[in-house]
């Protein structure tokens, strides 16, 4: 159902804490072992140190444990050069996350209603999204180890 690179639209997204649902964006970086989805809630707040240059892509500083992938909003990041995400928007690398897939699966059955297809990264921004996720000291281990895989 779900593809590695897929940028998808959830209306809305429901959160595990039970916070308020919203609409929200989401990359699927990886699946693991079929079972698990490695992903990616990107949002629109700018958390980068004033210190760390603004740049489209990987904004990373080991040395003041801050992780981020930056897409400038309006850039094409799509494979198929149709897809920009609005806004400014950032992936944290702190804030990625394992889905069982059969919980995503049952909470969004329909496409076109429940989530929407945008698109797939590039091969170049996913490759680049994945290196910086992968060289960081700020992201989990275990997040790390299914990227690998």
């Amino acid at each position: 159902m779900f593809e590695k690179r897929e940028i998808l639209y959830f209306t809305p997204f429901y959160f595990d804490d039970k916070s308020t649902s919203k609409n929200k964006y989401f990359l699927v970086l990886g699946i693991y072992n079929r079972e698990l989805i490695v992903a990616s809630m990107p949002t629109s707040k700018d958390h980068i140190p004033s210190f760390i240059n603004k740049k489209h892509g990987c904004l990373n500083d080991d040395a003041n444990y801050f992780n981020c992938y930056y897409f400038e909003g309006g850039r094409i990041i799509s494979e198929c050069q149709t897809f920009a995400f609005p806004m400014d928007t950032f992936v944290y690398g702190e804030q990625l996350k394992t889905i069982e897939l059969s919980v995503l699966t049952h909470r969004y059955p329909t496409e076109n209603r429940d989530f929407f297809r945008k698109g797939k990264l590039s091969e170049i921004e996913y490759n680049n999204l994945i290196a910086c996720i992968l060289n960081s000291k700020k992201v989990n281990h275990k997040i790390k180890r299914f990227l690998n895989n």
